[in-house]
């Protein structure tokens, strides 16, 4: 059954534009939980994006309907998959000269086995590697340029009188949970992003949108999940249960991939 949930993290402010909204769901037997996010704002605000991110996780109420024998208060901990994107709003330190230079002397997209040029100055890469927020989550490879700050209606970094350094603001992390066999041993069969980009030729807003594609295996599902009525043929979809259920009998140990398309 979709449950959805959203959280502003400034809700003393007259205009709410900071916060997250999530939605969550089961596919068969794999849960799935989106969210969209919408961080403080500003360079050096980093401790804030980090504090926003902690209020996040640990208060979206989510799920309030599928069966859980244990529900975690770091929401991100409750599903199976997990993908987050958004106007994180983490910047480059580098100095917008020196991002600029290598800009014009760059072409994208980028060889993806490649390391990034100025990535090691990424404030959410550090956040990252240090813990600080986003515990287990991922990154594919960036090999497209920094998604902000352009002058809206071009291609043209910021020329306004703030002059924005180019940043990764716009991002998608996304994070797994480990499968238990029967025989009590861990298993995660790895979710891959096949494909990690942005848009460049939009150009209504100053930033532009990233996208991804993913692949990941899905469980078989329970007669236990509530479904949502008028959503699924519950007949159908039962079915369609009892017939997984029956290929995969013959191997517990074996994995099967469901496309949808």
């Amino acid at each position: 059954m979709p449950e959805d949930a959203s959280l502003s993290v400034r809700p003393g402010t007259a205009f709410k534009t900071k916060g997250a909204v999530a939605v969550c769901f089961m596919l068969f037997g794999t849960s799935f939980l989106f969210v969209t996010a919408h961080l403080t704002a500003h360079q050096e605000k980093v401790k804030e994006r980090v504090s926003d991110i902690t209020k996040i996780v640990n208060s979206l109420d989510l799920p309030r309907a599928l069966p859980l024998k244990t529900k975690n208060k770091d929401v991100t901990q409750n599903f199976d998959y997990v993908f987050w994107s958004g106007d994180l709003n983490f910047r480059l330190t580098t100095p917008r000269t020196k991002v600029l230079e290598w800009l014009s002397k760059t072409s994208f997209p980028l060889p993806a086995h490649l390391p990034h040029g100025y990535l090691h100055n990424d404030q959410l890469c550090s956040v990252l590697s240090d813990g600080a927020a986003f515990k287990g989550f991922l990154e594919a490879n960036i090999t497209f340029p920094p998604t902000y700050k352009y002058d809206p209606g071009t291609q043209t970094f910021d020329t306004s009188s703030k002059q924005r350094t180019p940043a990764y603001t716009d991002r998608i992390l996304y994070k797994q949970r480990a499968t238990r066999r029967l025989s009590g041993q861990l298993e995660t069969v790895p979710l891959q992003c096949l494909i990690y980009d942005s848009v460049p030729s939009i150009t209504t807003s100053d930033h532009k949108p990233v996208w991804g594609v993913f692949r990941g295996h899905l469980r078989p599902g329970l007669d236990t999940i509530p479904l949502a009525a008028g959503l699924f043929n519950r007949e159908v979809y039962m079915e369609g249960l009892r017939r997984r259920a029956t290929l995969l009998s013959f191997d517990r140990n074996g994995s099967a991939v469901c496309s949808i398309q």
